[in-house]
């Protein structure tokens, strides 16, 4: 933190209501400076009253001046840290970042915070927004390095969550259209088969473990479950998935092999499970930016209703994050995949992109993204007369209320619009999604 400035700060001890300043024995303001504020409360710390000085302290984050105010909070911070209290301590670094966004030295703290927390991506985002602060030493960017590979070896175990509710014009992600034609015959559809709307509970959860195997590898372990629950169970739709793996670390980034596996339940009815492999490598590119290449090789096995669809699904994907300043992040990636099925005319191909962005605004975080995917097939749709090429748009954006904070959970309002398009009018629908949930990590 840069040096305090001289001027003083009038810090004045509360009088009795009913006290006029001239009385006597009631007390009179109390001008101190900055140092000498500061100064008590470390006197404070020291004899073991924390709760005394960030009482003290508190009362310069008032201050006109922004130093003083940034002084304060930084110490503030410090103290919840020794206190234990990690979620308070990074409720007031992200108020000091939010006035002093290139303050790359608070950043790493928030960081230590978070990865202490178990929010491991979340710490590795502050990293590099702290290396996109303008003219950054070279040690202390050196020492951002060094960082990184400590967060590696923090928070044991983790745990991120997710809950809230999600009006939803259409939870079955099914057509509008009343019926569909077959060899040129119309069929009336059922109404699980159309579009139907509802309010649902949304939920997601996924604990990791992390035990570290040598200086340069730990294994990881991550099991979770995500889901859709309604009035009408018929419209549940629940995931289960864990995988196991170890991460080995080098200079260019890290490596984590891993078996994968899950079921999904739909209808309060078994549809599916898989299992495979999986390989992640995250690759630094740069202070301010890190590549992710991913691959997967998982079979799929339907319920018996529907065991043509059973087949192996390859995907591989290239993703990269850049933080374009302490407050501005970006995000785009690509991925193929090839879903091979018993039945030819369940197999399909499918490309995505996507691109998103992240704004850190002083009480809030906004972010957005869009994605386009194409999928299609040479073959036969049965029983349609034509193959599927499936044109797919989806967006959303959300607003992180960051301030408003209970136990780390925080609230977010997100809204998701979908349109996909299909030469199979089974295919066609539109989808318009909000949530209100509360988010965190433990």
């Amino acid at each position: 933190m840069p040096p305090l400035p001289p001027p003083a700060v009038e810090a004045r001890a509360p009088a009795p209501a009913s006290c006029a300043p001239a009385e006597q024995g009631c007390p009179a303001a109390i001008h101190l400076s900055a140092a000498q504020v500061f100064a008590i409360a470390e006197q404070l710390a020291r004899k073991g009253k924390p709760d005394e000085a960030i009482r003290v302290l508190q009362v310069i984050t008032q201050d006109k001046n922004p130093d003083y105010r940034a002084e304060a909070r930084v110490r503030i911070a410090r103290l919840l840290v020794a206190k234990g209290d990690l979620y308070g301590a990074a409720r007031w670094y992200r108020r000091l970042l939010d006035e002093k966004p290139n303050a790359a030295a608070v950043r790493i703290e928030l960081a230590q915070v978070l990865a202490r927390l178990g929010d491991e991506q979340a710490a590795a985002g502050q990293l590099r927004r702290a290396q996109a602060s303008p003219g950054l030493p070279e040690p202390v960017a050196q020492g951002l390095q060094r960082s990184v590979a400590y967060l590696r070896s923090q928070a044991p175990l983790s745990l991120d969550v997710s809950f809230g509710l999600a009006p939803d014009t259409n939870i079955n992600a099914a057509t509008t259209a009343d019926s569909i034609n077959i060899y040129g015959l119309p069929f009336a559809l059922s109404q699980s088969g159309r579009a139907t709307s509802g309010i649902g509970a949304t939920y997601s959860a996924q604990l990791t473990a992390r035990q570290k195997l040598g200086p340069a590898a730990r294994w990881i372990t991550q099991i979770g479950s995500s889901g859709n629950l309604y009035r009408d169970d018929a419209y549940d739709d629940v995931s289960f998935f864990a995988s196991s793996g170890p991460e080995i670390t080098a200079r260019f980034g890290s490596i984590h092999p891993a078996i994968t596996l899950g079921q999904r339940l739909y209808g309060a009815s078994f549809l599916y499970d898989y299992y495979g492999e999986s390989i992640t490598a995250l690759i630094q590119q740069g202070r301010k930016g890190q590549f992710t290449l991913s691959g997967s090789v998982q079979p799929f096995h339907y319920a018996a209703a529907r065991a043509q669809q059973s087949g192996v699904t390859r995907t591989a994907s290239l993703a990269y994050d850049r933080a374009l300043s302490p407050r501005f992040t970006v995000h785009g990636g690509v991925s193929v995949s090839r879903a091979d099925a018993q039945y030819a005319g369940y197999a399909l191909t499918s490309a995505s992109g996507e691109i998103a962005a992240s704004r850190d605004f002083r009480p809030i975080t906004l972010y957005g993204r869009v994605s386009y995917t194409r999928g299609w097939e040479g073959v036969d749709y049965p029983p349609f007369s034509t193959s599927r090429d499936d044109k797919t748009v989806e967006g959303d954006a959300g607003v992180i209320f960051r301030r408003l904070s209970f136990h780390g959970l925080s609230p977010q309002l997100k809204a998701t619009y979908i349109r996909a398009d299909s030469p199979i009018n089974l295919f066609q629908y539109r989808r318009l999604r909000g949530e209100i949930s509360l988010i965190g990590s433990f």
